[in-house]
C-alpha cells in the first residue's frame, strides 16, 4: 500500500511541477461570436457550438524564439473559425464523403451505417452514429435535409417523411472583431459576410435564400490574413407562383472555395474548364465543386492552393441515383424542370464533386475576381504570455 502511495504521490507532484513551470507560458482568452450570430445569423439555444480554425499570422520581423525572446512586445492577433447547429452530415470540408467513398456509393442512410460498421467498426452504428449524420441532432443540419430540401412541408420524401420550407445554415464564419490577449474579458467575434455567387441560377432565380449557406474557414493568406475557406451556394426558391409562395428549394453546388478579400467581398474559386463533351463543360462549370485551403506568396503576387472539379462523375451509374435517373439532369436548367426535381437535388449533391482532384495554383489579384483555382460552447485561443 505504501508503494502505491508513494508513485501516487511521485505522479501528482510531477504534473504539478510541470504545470506550474508552464502555467504562465500562455493566457487562455475566451472569443464569443454568440451576439453576432444569434442576430444576423442562424443560432440554436443550447445547441450552437463555435470551432477556431484559422490564426492571424505576425507580421514583421519574428524573432527566433517568437514571443518569449527577451524584451519582446507581441502583436495581437485575430482568431477566425465557423460555427455549427447540428450535425454536417458529409463534411464540408471533404472532397469525397469521409475522404473514402471516391465512387460517390454512400446516398441514403443504409449505405452511410455500411461505411461506419465496415469501415469504422463501431459498436454504435445502427442507429446511434447514422442517425446523428442524417437526421442531425437538432432542428437544424444533418445530410438528409441537404438531400430533401427540394421538398416542402406539404410533400414527402426520403421514408415518406415530410420535407421543410426552409433550409437553414448549419456553418457559419466569424472572425475575432479586434484582436485580443486579455484573459479576463471575452473578445466579441462578428460573423463574416460571406456571399456566395454563382453564374447558375436554378430555374433563373437571382439569389439564394438569406441564411441558407453553409461557410467554413480553412486558413489565411499569408500576405494580407484574408480569410480563405469552402460555402455552399446557398438555397434557391424555384417554382413560386401567386398561390404557392413556398414553392421549392435547390442549389447550384455543395462546395466552393472562397476569398473573402479586405472590403468583405467574396470572391468565389471557379471549377477547371476542361475538355469534354458540351453538357460535361456545362455540369462542371454550373455545379462543379472547389476548395480553398491555404496561400503562398510568390515575387509580389498571392497564389491561393486547393482542389477543383474537372469533370463530372458517370451520371448513367444507377448506383448513384437518388430517387430518380441522374440523365434527367442532362439539360441546361435541371432545377427549373419539376419533373426533374428529385434527379436535381442528387445532381446538386454529386456532380459537383470531383471526379479527379487537381491541384491549382490560383493567382490572386486584389480587386479582380480571377480566382480560377486554384464541443465546446465557448471558443477559447492562447496568447503568450512572453518571456
Amino acid at each position: 500500500m505504501s508503494r502505491n502511495k508513494f508513485k501516487i504521490s511521485l505522479v501528482a507532484a510531477s504534473v504539478l511541477a510541470a504545470t506550474s513551470g508552464h502555467a504562465a507560458l500562455y493566457k487562455v482568452v475566451e472569443v464569443d461570436p454568440t451576439g453576432s450570430i444569434q442576430s444576423t445569423g442562424v443560432y440554436v439555444d443550447d445547441i450552437t457550438e463555435f470551432y477556431g480554425s484559422a490564426i492571424e499570422k505576425p507580421s514583421g520581423a519574428v524573432n527566433a524564439l517568437g514571443c518569449f525572446a527577451e524584451g519582446t512586445t507581441c502583436n495581437e492577433y485575430q482568431l477566425f473559425g465557423d460555427s455549427r447547429n447540428g450535425s454536417e452530415g458529409h463534411s464540408y470540408r471533404q472532397e469525397i464523403p469521409f475522404n473514402f467513398d471516391s465512387s460517390f456509393f454512400y446516398t441514403d442512410w443504409n449505405r452511410n451505417r455500411d461505411y461506419c460498421r465496415n469501415e469504422l467498426g463501431y459498436q454504435t452504428c445502427d442507429p446511434g452514429w447514422t442517425d446523428k449524420m442524417w437526421y442531425s441532432f437538432s432542428n437544424v443540419g444533418g445530410l438528409l435535409r441537404e438531400r430533401d430540401a427540394f421538398y416542402n412541408s406539404s410533400q414527402t420524401g426520403w421514408n415518406n417523411i415530410k420535407g421543410e420550407d426552409d433550409y437553414l445554415s448549419n456553418a457559419l464564419g466569424f472572425s475575432e472583431t479586434t484582436a485580443s490577449s486579455d484573459p479576463d474579458n471575452a473578445s466579441v467575434a462578428t460573423r463574416m459576410n460571406v456571399a456566395p455567387v454563382s453564374d447558375y441560377k436554378p430555374a433563373g432565380v437571382a439569389s439564394p435564400e438569406v441564411n441558407s449557406e453553409n461557410v467554413v474557414i480553412n486558413g489565411l493568406t499569408s500576405n494580407d490574413g484574408f480569410a480563405i475557406g469552402n460555402t455552399s451556394s446557398g438555397y434557391y426558391r424555384i417554382n413560386t407562383s401567386a398561390n404557392n409562395s413556398v414553392g421549392n428549394l435547390a442549389t447550384a453546388y455543395r462546395h466552393r472555395g472562397f476569398v473573402q478579400s479586405a472590403d468583405n467581398t467574396t470572391n468565389m474559386l471557379l471549377p477547371v474548364l476542361t475538355d469534354g463533351t458540351t453538357q460535361d463543360q456545362k455540369i462542371t462549370n454550373n455545379m462543379g465543386r472547389t476548395m480553398g485551403w491555404s496561400s503562398f506568396y510568390y515575387e509580389g503576387k498571392e497564389y491561393i492552393v486547393g482542389s477543383a472539379a474537372v469533370a463530372p462523375f458517370d451520371y448513367n451509374d444507377d448506383n448513384k441515383n437518388w430517387n430518380g435517373d441522374l440523365n434527367n439532369c442532362l439539360i441546361d436548367d435541371p432545377a427549373s424542370r419539376l419533373t426533374a426535381r428529385i434527379s436535381h437535388l442528387q445532381l446538386r449533391q454529386q456532380f459537383g464533386t470531383l471526379i479527379t482532384l487537381q491541384l491549382v495554383l490560383s493567382l490572386f489579384q486584389i480587386g479582380r475576381t480571377e480566382y480560377r483555382l486554384i464541443t465546446i460552447k465557448r471558443l477559447l485561443k492562447a496568447a503568450p504570455v512572453g518571456p
